[in-house]
This record gives structure tokens, sequence and C-alpha cells, in this order.
């Protein structure tokens, strides 16, 4: 939600709305393609594909009750596509049906023989990955149930997923570092102080986390320097 008047962004939670710079992430609602309805409600796509409508007073802005589901089956393009549906004023649903394109999962290809094997990992909302320079595991951005994108650490071997803790939203996509064992990926702290921090933290000692300098986009192979954009 933005104030045109102000220009402040609001996040929206169960209980009402707050300034995006004081939000507690983890009250927030989470979803995507919010419409605007005259009957008093924002609809929007719950994490699991579902048409859900929110009950709000836009002039007192406050939320008036839960969130309920309104329609199944809707379809849903990639992770950051837009639903094929229509909503007139009054309420009226034009849609599309089909299956989440939001849900994937991972998949071996050999390029030589054309064979394409499944890897041992449920299908989820998975987003930006990256393979580990020595191959065993996979860093990915995932959706969880209630829509806030976490960070897993995928062992391709054992089928064993890792969730690796992050304290603010994720943004962007996870990369390895050469070890193969930390990560260097985008975090927005909250509350939400204008910044996008750099962090590289270790996937097997999670405690083990750096607040890498502004502007920081990259590691070197060698693994100590770091690459910076210049922001001027």
């Amino acid at each position: 939600l933005h104030d045109l008047r102000s220009g402040w962004p609001y996040a929206i939670t169960r209980d009402g709305i707050v300034r995006r710079d004081s939000a507690d992430v983890d009250a927030l609602l989470y979803g995507a393609n919010p419409r605007w309805l005259e009957s008093g409600h924002i609809a929007y796509f719950s994490s699991d594909g579902t048409l859900v409508a929110l009950p709000f007073d836009m002039t007192r802005r406050r939320v008036l009750g839960p969130p309920a589901p309104v329609l199944d089956g809707t379809r849903l393009e990639a992770e950051a596509g837009d639903a094929q549906l229509a909503i007139a004023h009054d309420g009226t649903l034009v849609y599309a049906q089909g299956e989440s394109a939001r849900l994937s999962r991972f998949v071996w290809v050999d390029h030589v023989s054309k064979s394409v094997d499944s890897l041992p990992f449920p299908m989820s909302g998975y987003g930006g990955f990256d393979l580990s320079p020595d191959g065993r595991r996979i860093a990915v951005r995932s959706r969880s149930a209630s829509g806030r994108a976490e960070l897993w650490s995928l062992d391709i071997a054992t089928g064993v997923r890792s969730q690796v803790p992050a304290h603010g939203l994720l943004a962007g996509s996870p990369r390895w570092l050469p070890d193969s064992v930390s990560l260097l990926y985008h975090e927005i702290p909250t509350p939400d102080v204008g910044v996008r921090l750099t962090l590289r933290q270790s996937t097997v000692a999670p405690h083990r986390r750096d607040t890498l300098p502004l502007g920081t986009i990259g590691v070197a192979p060698n693994g100590r320097d770091l690459i910076r954009a210049d922001g001027r």
C-alpha cells in the first residue's frame, strides 16, 4: 500500500497496516497480484495459488477480518508472473483455469543423451538458485506456506533440505562462494532502513554471518576479494 499524499509505503498485517520501515516480517500478509474490490476487499493470491479476499476498510485503513478463500484452479505464471484473471469493479471474475507454474521441481538434464532425471526434492515455489562449485548442493530461494521467501540448501546426494536462517526479507538470488560452504545473498532488513544488505553466511555454521560493504555483488574466485558495483 502506498499513500499518494505522503509517498510512504505501508505493509499489511492481519491487524492492520504499518509503515514498511517498522514492519515485523513475521506478522505480514504475503501474497501476489493484489486488487482492490468495491465490495471492500483486497483480493490477492496466497502462496498455494488460492485467490483470497481480505475485508479492508480503505477509509480507516483497517483490516476487518481474516482473508477468506474465494477460488482455486486459476492459472498462475512463473514465480514473478501474473495470474490469468481479471476482476470487474463489481467483483465479477474472468479467469483461465490451469495449474500453478509457480510450483516447480529440480531435474538433471543430460545435453548429450537428452535424458531428464528428477532430483529427490518435492515440488515447491522455487525461485532463484545456484549450484555449488563442487556440484553437490543447490542454494535456492523458495516460498514458504505463508508466502514469505526462505533460503534453503539442498543436498543432491541425500535429498536433505536445510533451511539457512535469514533475519529480514530476501532479495535476489543466492550465490555460492568458491568454498561451496558459504553463501552470498541480499536481504532487506526489518525495520526497513532503505538499504539492501549483502550477507555472507556459512551453511554448516549458521552463526557465522557477516555483513559485507554496501555495493558488494560478488566474491572473486580466490574467495577473499570482494566485487563491488560503484553506484555513481
